[in-house]
């Protein structure tokens, strides 16, 4: 399997801050993506040198308790559950659930899971509902995780030898309602190659990809990189903010399939709805100035005929109104999740046993190869 991730195309989000060694500014509360770039780097191989780490750990936040805090707290766990000894509890809930996502963003799933459990047990299971089920519903223990995912890259190829290409689109937070790292093991057994997404501009995908171009270039490279991996079936897959992007790509890309997660249809409904989101208002202001061009979702899947399936909370408004861009179009299937009031619905549809299904049937392959958990069955 080949997996190409242009780390020479990456570029700084336009939020970030830096002092001069590149090390993150002192006040920073969370890690930033050159921050996950460097704890990664230890875990690319199966044997990690803790030591090594932690000194890195120490020099890079220096001075920054929180970050030191939540980084000796995910070596400390890692380093005890590779050892055999279980997770290591003692800390407040809210460092526990970036331990979390530290330990899924190195793609050690295995290890994800020993620490899940004993924060349910010590906690509760509320405190972690969506990456509880995408992780503890899985079919198979996974010990590393391959086509992993690097929250660092705005763009990442993997080639896995099949002929359909589902590509992910993240949300405005770069990440699918969970890690992106959560979400691939759903995928993994799947005959399709995979590429990851991510939209650093803020823009609803409206500009491209930053270390692929403008939207021309971006549309251009992806076409380029998905007939050099021989894809004969492209999907195109979106979580909130970039619902928008995977829709509006499809089109563009002439896609065979749209699998929505919640998330805008429209700018209308977002400023209308969601005015305390300001991405619907700066890329409203942008499109009022000729600077972006807002396309016509309805008009474009009205004479497109790709199918798509639209999945949101019924009971949570947002959605509901975004929904209705697509209401009474014949190639569109509106799915609301019944008594469901929350924007996040990828973690409940895997709960309610419908995720295999739905992620199956856009892969085009039939359940009965298929556990419930998405793992091919010989």
């Amino acid at each position: 399997m080949n997996a190409r991730g242009p780390a020479y195309g990456w570029r700084q989000p336009l939020d970030m801050e830096w002092d001069g060694n590149m090390k993150p500014a002192i006040k920073a509360k969370k890690l930033r993506p050159a921050d996950f770039k460097a704890i990664f780097a230890f875990f690319e191989t199966a044997e990690v040198d803790y030591p090594a780490l932690r000194s890195m750990i120490s020099r890079r936040f220096e001075g920054n308790n929180i970050l030191l805090t939540l980084c000796n707290a995910f070596v400390d766990n890692m380093e005890s559950i590779e050892a055999g000894n279980g997770a290591v509890m003692s800390m407040q809930p809210m460092i526990a659930k970036s331990v979390l996502s530290l330990i899924i963003t190195v793609g050690r799933i295995r290890a994800a899971k020993i620490f899940l459990e004993a924060g349910v047990e010590r906690w509760d299971k509320e405190r972690f509902r969506e990456v509880h089920a995408m992780l503890m519903l899985l079919g198979e223990e996974i010990e590393r995780l391959d086509a992993i995912d690097r929250p660092w890259l705005d763009y990442q190829v993997y080639d896995r030898g099949h002929k359909t290409t589902m590509i992910l689109f993240c949300g405005l937070a770069d990440r699918f309602g969970v890690e992106m790292n959560a979400v691939i093991p759903w995928l993994r057994s799947l005959p399709v190659n995979l590429v990851y997404i991510r939209d650093f501009n803020r823009l609803l995908y409206l500009a491209g990809i930053q270390s692929l171009g403008n939207l021309e270039e971006t549309i251009s490279a992806l076409k380029r990189d998905l007939a050099a991996i021989g894809t004969e079936r492209t999907i195109t897959m979106g979580n909130s903010g970039g619902v928008y992007g995977c829709l509006y790509y499809a089109d563009l890309l002439k896609a065979d399939g749209v699998l929505c997660f919640a998330g805008p249809t429209s700018l209308k409904a977002g400023v209308d709805e969601a005015s305390e989101r300001p991405v619907y208002e700066r890329v409203q202001e942008l499109v009022d100035k000729g600077e972006l061009v807002e396309p016509d979702l309805r008009q474009l899947f009205l004479g497109n005929g790709i199918p798509v399936r639209y999945f949101f909370g019924q009971d949570y408004q947002f959605d509901l109104t975004q929904s209705e861009t697509f209401q009474d179009l014949p190639n569109v299937s509106i799915e609301g999740l019944q008594n469901w009031e929350r924007h996040i619905v990828i973690g409940e549809m895997a709960r309610r046993n419908q995720l295999t299904t739905v992620l199956a049937d856009a892969a085009d392959v039939t359940l009965k190869g298929l556990n419930r958990a998405g793992t091919l069955v010989s």
